[in-house]
């Protein structure tokens, strides 16, 4: 009897209870859905901001070309930053299987800009790997994103001989930039000059187009160099004079000319 009526008591203490327990968990729901939807909501959030970010990063270069004696005749380029040295170096290397091997740590050009070596790291920060060099007949492509596509393996690229800019270590175990080499990287410290040697703008970056270099685009009138203003020069209207350890472009008379009727209109 006892049993019966402690049974019965258990039974309407659940039956009391089920009310306030449904309504804790419906509130606890609403509580778990709501964090739920404010998560999605900021996974949406972070992953627009992403976005645009990259379209930001990729956003195109904009740069009056210089190629007319008469500044109002020149045209305005767009550059797509992936086909540019700055856009390039630093990139990912993968072969056809789509494996990444490494870096790009810099590309050698000739004096007419035409690319003849391309540097390999082998580790994800450049300064920390092996570098290789290969020739750069060898890149297959550079993609829609920048990145340089090779026939390359890790094995490979171990096996190669290590690359020095030092042409004194030249040697069957040691690959060395040519005597006609100019690093890319170093171009992009260097200055426009005019024919009488004086810098009249900064290396700001260089365009490649089927491995070869198009466009210098130069900054000046910087302010503690900061702001001024951008143009663009055709690569073959300059040549590149050593200066030291460092490289520069110097231009002809006429090229001097045009650039600073160019500066003259732009202070108008």
């Amino acid at each position: 009897m006892k049993k019966h009526i402690l049974a019965k008591a258990s039974l309407l203490a659940l039956l009391a209870t089920t009310p306030a327990y449904a309504e804790t968990t419906a509130t606890q729901f609403k509580s778990e859905q709501s964090q739920l939807d404010k998560l999605e909501a900021d996974t949406k959030a972070a992953i627009a901001e992403v976005k645009s970010e990259a379209a930001e990063a990729y956003e195109k270069i904009k740069a009056e070309f210089i190629d007319n004696p008469e500044p109002e005749k020149n045209t305005m380029v767009l550059i797509d930053p992936r086909n540019t040295a700055t856009g390039i170096i630093g990139g990912p290397i993968y072969n056809e299987k789509n494996e990444r091997l490494g870096k790009v740590a810099d590309i050698i050009v000739d004096q007419k800009g035409k690319a003849m070596m391309v540097i390999v790291s082998d580790a994800m920060f450049i300064s920390m790997g092996k570098h290789a060099a290969f020739d750069y007949s060898a890149v297959t492509r550079v993609d829609a994103d920048g990145d340089v596509i090779m026939p390359l393996t890790e094995e490979i690229i171990a096996r190669a001989a290590p690359f020095s800019y030092n042409g004194a270590q030249s040697g069957e175990k040691v690959s060395v930039i040519p005597d006609n080499g100019y690093s890319v990287n170093t171009l992009l410290k260097g200055r426009l000059l005019n024919p009488q040697k004086e810098p009249v703008a900064d290396i700001e970056n260089i365009t490649f187009k089927a491995g070869q270099a198009a466009h210098l685009v130069i900054g000046f009138d910087k302010t503690l160099g900061f702001g001024g203003e951008r143009a663009a020069l055709a690569y073959s209207s300059t040549s590149v004079i050593r200066n030291g350890y460092a490289l520069d472009f110097i231009m002809n008379a006429d090229k001097s000319r045009q650039f600073e009727a160019f500066k003259a209109k732009m202070t108008q």
